[in-house]
């Protein structure tokens, strides 16, 4: 397949390759049908948090696939029910409830989107500008980065505010003397309206540059939900099982929303969604919210080995020590180039924000960056779809400190080379 492109032109104009195709995996590496070998620090659609070709999923999926490799929602499997138990087990308190039965993502915050409008009676839901939520029409019309889209249709159903974004703080507030504003731009939609059914955020929002924010943001928000009997939802499907050193971003917030959503690193690349949730919001029916190939025993079988590995004694503690290793290195870096505004990290998941010298935004130079350290063998992701501003850097967690090293050396080239 030397003209890939030949092939790629019958699918449609959203999926077709831009890079050669990706023929082997091993690790933190991949190997293209030319025969380039890269350093994915992507994890690819950011999900493959144990890398590709991980032997004991192979081994978990292969034992399931000559047990029975599909059922009904009226059977199940045991993968499915032993995986309902285990995510339970390890959730934050208070969330008893499981649905698995979606493939991804954007069918989690749909599946959580129903639940508090059905239990609250209430169609608005807060949200913020620059988050994701998914590609199904509602997910899209809940995410704040797509205003200019006008083919999803009204986005009446949703308020939104800005995000907690401290290096370009919307409300010009200094990190030292922060009074949170940005918790206060909730407090004041609720002040003024009563058909407010829950908001829905993300932890850490990994698409828009790896936005991090104050424990205390996260703290205040649970209270204010509490205050006003409305629900909390946390889309985790960056987030958790592993890249921030806990399964949980909830885990390390110390906050338990009252439904939070799951995907990417849930099964460690095959599909699978999920939604855990307090018992009060089970509220949805038969037909309601349940996917022909949601809760597939392949994935749940992978989704439990997933689990148990990252489960392991000492795991997820090398994950927060070879993270903090990724960010001294990259710390280094930004003291050597000007370019590099701020670097954000927490464990293996990083943002690397490009800017001029007075601290705008470099979206042209972030784009060359980028596309550079392909060519030489190193897979970043770029904020906003590849038009933001901000390298993403995603590992597996079972990268080495050997890899790092690799990446950052490969990083440094090119920075000299475009150096401004």
């Amino acid at each position: 397949m030397k003209n890939f492109h030949e092939y790629g032109k019958f699918l449609s104009r959203n999926i077709r390759p831009i890079y050669p195709p990706l023929i082997k995996g091993n690790g933190v590496r991949v190997i293209d049908i030319s025969g380039k070998v890269y350093l994915d620090f992507s994890s690819q659609t950011l999900n493959l948090n144990l890398g590709h070709r991980h032997q004991r999923i192979i081994n978990a999926v292969k034992k399931q696939l000559e047990r029975i490799y599909y059922t009904s929602s009226r059977f199940l499997d045991e993968p499915t029910l032993l995986l309902a138990k285990k995510l339970i087990e390890i959730s934050p308190s208070k969330l008893t409830k499981v649905n698995l039965k979606m493939t991804g993502g954007s069918e989690a915050n749909e599946c959580a989107i129903k639940m508090l409008r059905k239990y609250h009676n209430k169609k608005i839901i807060v949200t913020t500008y620059y988050s994701f939520f998914g590609e199904t029409f509602e997910t899209m019309k809940c995410s704040g980065k797509y205003f200019d889209k006008s083919f999803i249709g009204n986005k009446c159903n949703y308020v939104y505010i800005y995000p907690p974004y401290c290096f370009r703080c919307p409300y010009n507030e200094d990190l030292s003397t922060c009074s949170l504003s940005c918790v206060e731009s909730f407090r004041r939609v609720l002040y003024f309206r009563s058909d407010i059914a829950g908001i829905i955020i993300e932890p850490i929002n990994v698409n828009s540059g790896v936005i991090i924010p104050p424990k205390e943001y996260l703290v205040e928000i649970r209270k204010i939900c509490d205050e006003n009997g409305i629900g909390l939802v946390f889309d985790e499907v960056q987030t958790a099982f592993g890249w921030i050193g806990k399964i949980f971003a909830s885990d390390y917030f110390g906050v338990t929303p009252d439904i939070l959503t799951l995907g990417k690193g849930l099964s460690g690349g095959f599909p699978l969604g999920a939604v855990l949730f307090k018992e009060k919001y089970d509220v949805l029916e038969y037909g309601e919210h349940e996917f022909t190939y949601g809760a597939h025993p392949i994935s749940c079988a992978a989704s439990l080995e997933v689990i148990n590995i990252l489960t392991e004694s000492g795991f997820l503690n090398n994950v927060e020590k070879k993270g903090k290793y990724l960010k001294d290195r990259l710390l280094e870096l930004k003291e050597e180039f000007d370019v590099i505004a701020d670097v954000r990290a927490i464990g293996l998941l990083v943002g690397v924000e490009i800017a001029d010298r007075d601290g705008s935004p470099n979206h042209a130079q972030a784009r060359k960056i980028y596309e550079t350290c392909l060519k030489e063998g190193l897979i970043l992701r770029l904020s906003h779809d590849f038009n933001g501003n901000t390298l993403i850097i995603k590992p597996p967690l079972i990268v080495s400190k050997n890899e790092i090293d690799e990446a950052i050396y490969i990083l440094r080239k090119v920075l000299m080379a475009n150096r401004v």
